[in-house]
Formats: structure tokens, C-alpha cells, sequence
């Protein structure tokens, strides 16, 4: 694994959490790396960048002619990582000034990853840019369905205890359009085909479901503002498809998405304690 030659205001163990810790060979999901090969050499500048729940990046120094230099990894957990972000480049050594430009841009699964931005200019112009700078169209989140072993899944099939259930919500309002589909997430492995999806509106009265093989997807308009909740249920071994031939339930890891009509800046889809990562 490369080495990265940006300068962290971190003490030096801390530099092999983040650059040794966090690299895409130690399962980074999405790394920031940064460049300044057009900063003027009698030039230093600072980047750190924040994204959904709270999420955000050391203070990293940059260097004229510093190219790539990893700088931070986001992850994915319970909360999920995907949704709007920023970053801010400040002239000098720290991150603790008003930044002297910033950039806003979305991060999905289907990219940017890695997000590369580029700091660049002289002290009258200067600047950072990201290779996509649009604001999230829907809101995401990748988790587990079904019991945490094998032999979890016999015991609840051998007793009927409920099945592995979901639960995550969001903010909606009344008369807003949105679009709720819930898909295999391709990365990682799975077993079966069949789920059930299903949508609550504020005070818990059901606004629509569907069940069967993955994708699945709901075109819903919220009757009411409040938390809209989104339930995935584990659905039941042979479940029936559309077809009639009977689909093997499934369980692995999926993704959960919500777009609005209007758009998604700022939605966050919020696990509840039911969730698995």
C-alpha cells in the first residue's frame, strides 16, 4: 500500500489509524484524496470536508505538487455515509478560519469514489473542485437483512419466531411525491430473492407494500408531514412471485433508497433500532 504525503494536525499514531486503518486494501468505501499540483509553490493550504450524521475528516495540510494524497475514509455503518457532503480549502495550516472556498456535492453508491478534489490558485485566486459538484437526487442506505447466522434462521424457521424486520423513517410533507425502492446491494453477497416493502405515513396508517423478488419499488404521495416510516421484512421461505413459481426469501445485504420528487438534499433515512448494519 502507497504512503500519502499529506500533513495531518493529528499526533503520528493517529496517522497510521487514518492512513493505514483506512485505506481502500483495509475495506475504504469511499476515500478523499486531495490534490495541489497548480497551488503556487510559496503556497499552503488545509481541506476538511463533513457529510451526513455528523461525519467528518481530519484537518489534512496540503503542498504544492502533493498529488492523490488520502486523506480520510468514509465507511458505511448503521447511519449511512451516502448523501450530501462539503469540503473547505483555507489558505494556511488549519481548518478553524472561514474557508476560503468550498465545494458541495452528493456521494452514492454509484460514485464519486473515490471523491478527488483538487486545490489550486494563487492567494487572489483560489479554489477546490470535485469531479461532481450535483445535489442529491435521493437519499440511500445500504444494511443487513436476516438473522446473524445460519443456524439463527433454522431456529426462527423451527419456531416460527418473527422473521428479521427493518425499520428506518424520514421526514415527508404532505402532498410531496417520493419513490421507495429497496434493491440487492451488488457488492456483496446474498441468498434468496423475496422481501416485502413496506411504507407508513405519519400516525402509523399504511400508505402502500409490496412483497416479492428484489427490486422492489413504491410511487407514493404523503397524505401528511411528519416521520415517514420504511419497513423491510424478511419474507417468508418459497414466497410467491408475480410468475407464480415459489422465491426463496431473501437475505444479505441490500440497498434502500427514497427519492424525492423535488429532491433529496438534506433527507436522511434514519435506522431504527431494528436495523443491522
Amino acid at each position: 500500500m502507497a504512503t500519502t504525503s499529506a500533513r495531518l494536525l493529528l499526533p503520528a499514531i493517529m496517522l497510521d489509524l487514518i492512513f493505514f486503518g483506512s485505506s481502500t486494501a483495509f475495506g475504504c468505501t469511499v476515500p478523499f484524496r486531495v490534490s495541489a499540483g497548480e497551488l503556487n509553490s510559496d503556497l499552503t493550504a488545509s481541506v476538511q470536508c463533513t457529510g451526513p450524521w455528523s461525519r467528518s475528516s481530519p484537518c489534512a495540510q496540503v503542498f504544492p505538487g502533493d498529488s492523490g494524497d488520502q486523506f480520510y475514509c468514509a465507511d458505511d455503518s448503521v447511519f449511512s455515509m451516502y448523501g450530501q457532503w462539503s469540503c473547505a480549502a483555507y489558505l494556511g495550516l488549519s481548518c478553524v478560519s472561514t474557508p476560503d472556498a468550498t465545494v458541495d456535492f452528493c456521494v452514492q453508491t454509484g460514485g464519486p469514489n473515490p471523491v478527488e478534489l483538487d486545490v489550486a490558485g494563487a492567494v487572489i485566486t483560489f479554489g477546490i473542485t470535485v469531479e461532481a459538484t450535483a445535489p442529491c437526487d435521493l437519499a440511500e442506505t445500504v444494511a443487513y437483512l436476516g438473522h446473524a447466522s445460519a443456524e439463527g434462521s433454522k431456529t426462527v424457521a423451527r419456531t416460527g419466531a418473527p422473521r428479521d424486520r427493518d425499520t428506518f423513517v424520514f421526514d415527508g410533507s404532505a402532498g410531496e411525491k417520493v419513490v421507495v425502492a429497496l434493491a440487492k446491494e451488488g457488492t456483496a453477497g446474498h441468498t434468496g430473492e423475496a422481501a416485502v416493502l413496506r411504507v407508513l405515513a405519519p400516525g402509523d396508517a399504511l400508505l402502500d407494500e409490496a412483497r416479492g423478488p428484489l427490486p422492489l419499488e413504491l410511487d407514493l404521495e404523503l397524505p401528511a408531514t411528519g416521520k415517514v416510516q420504511v419497513v423491510i421484512e424478511e419474507a417468508a421461505h418459497a414466497a410467491g412471485s408475480s410468475t407464480g413459481v415459489p422465491v426463496e426469501g431473501f437475505r444479505g445485504h441490500y440497498l434502500l433508497s427514497v427519492t424525492p420528487e423535488l429532491g433529496a438534499d438534506g433527507l436522511l433515512l434514519e435506522p431504527q433500532p431494528d436495523v443491522e448494519p
